[in-house]
């Protein structure tokens, strides 16, 4: 298959290293994802779950929303963190209520 894609592909395309790619996180939880993160990270739905530290998860988040990350070793990149609170909030969402 490969000698036939070369009659239409430049073989330097085909011959090169795999490549992965990034996930938008950043632009998706303060796009359109940044409502419902907000709605996981009220104080009083966190309080009531009883999981989290709900003063500081909600500021975090909050913060988070407001400056986005930091950049590359400032060590202040938060969408990570963020995207695993807002998949464990689904998940909760989806077992428990």
């Amino acid at each position: 298959m490969k000698d036939i894609a070369y009659d239409y592909i430049p073989k330097n395309l085909l011959d090169r290293p795999k490549v992965g790619f990034g996930v938008p996180l950043d632009k998706w939880l303060r796009g359109p994802l940044k409502e419902q993160l907000l709605s996981y990270s009220e104080k009083d739905y966190l309080e009531k779950q009883g999981i989290f530290d709900s003063a500081y998860v909600s500021n975090m988040i909050r913060e988070y929303i407001k400056t986005g990350d930091g950049g590359p070793a400032t060590g202040a990149n938060y969408s990570k963190l963020s995207w695993s609170f807002f998949i464990f909030e689904q998940w909760y969402q989806y077992y428990f209520n």
